[in-house]
């Protein structure tokens, strides 16, 4: 009986493709210099989701702990350098981002984000500020005022000011009937505003919301 040890490189690669990142690199990555040198394949490690995803529901859910651990301990302080997009849920996104420091990471999705967490990262002197492509879904459980406009004061701003580069901002969000709403009406373009900025998903609360990303204050926004 054949093992996949025997196998050619070209057929490995093959079976790893019909696993997911995560699963190869938790399965392969230092087992031998073989397989650690395919597992270290951009293919592999340049996109991280450390985070579980239901197809049937499109919901996020965590990792085991085990796995979490070994990542941590083990698979990304030898990747760091590499990884250009994080997918991350809340339970370990604060500990993954601060394991190490991600010179090439341009792409963040957040599953879900809380107000405590924005304001002790998002600031103009976090390792975050070259993302460019940023994806995160509001919590609203976690912040503690869930008005529109109090969304849009405290957290567009906020954006805003610490990813100064920002080229793509998604606030995404799978259930339609918690996508909270956001007002932009009545911000000052001077907190407000983003030179780089050119694709906008987001839900605002009026049509004098909508007028606001035209107004002048995003003048690369194209989509």
């Amino acid at each position: 009986m054949v093992g996949i040890m025997d196998l050619p490189n070209e057929m490995i690669i093959k079976i790893w493709n019909n696993l997911n990142n995560i699963d190869v690199l938790y399965s392969f990555l230092g087992v031998n210099k073989r397989f650690d040198k395919l597992a270290r394949s951009p293919v592999y490690i340049r996109s991280i989701q450390l985070t579980e995803k239901n197809s049937k529901t499109n919901r996020f859910y965590p990792l085991p702990d085990s796995i979490i651990d070994r990542y941590c301990s083990d698979i990304l302080p030898q990747i760091h350098q590499c990884i250009e997009c994080l997918i991350l849920e809340p339970f370990s996104m604060e500990r993954i981002l601060l394991l190490c420091v991600y010179p090439r990471l341009r792409k963040l999705n957040f599953t879900k984000i809380g107000e405590d967490f924005v304001f002790r990262h998002f600031t103009e002197k976090s390792p975050l500020i070259n993302i460019t492509h940023l994806s995160l879904t509001i919590d609203l459980k976690w912040f503690t005022s869930l008005s529109a406009i109090d969304l849009g004061e405290k957290l567009v701003p906020q954006i805003f000011r610490t990813f100064r580069n920002l080229i793509e901002l998604d606030f995404n969000e799978n259930n339609i009937e918690r996508r909270p709403l956001i007002s932009l009406y009545g911000l000052s373009s001077m907190i407000c505003y983003s030179s780089s900025l050119v694709n906008l998903s987001i839900n605002v609360k009026t049509f004098n919301d909508c007028l606001c990303l035209f107004d002048g204050r995003f003048p690369q926004l194209r989509k």
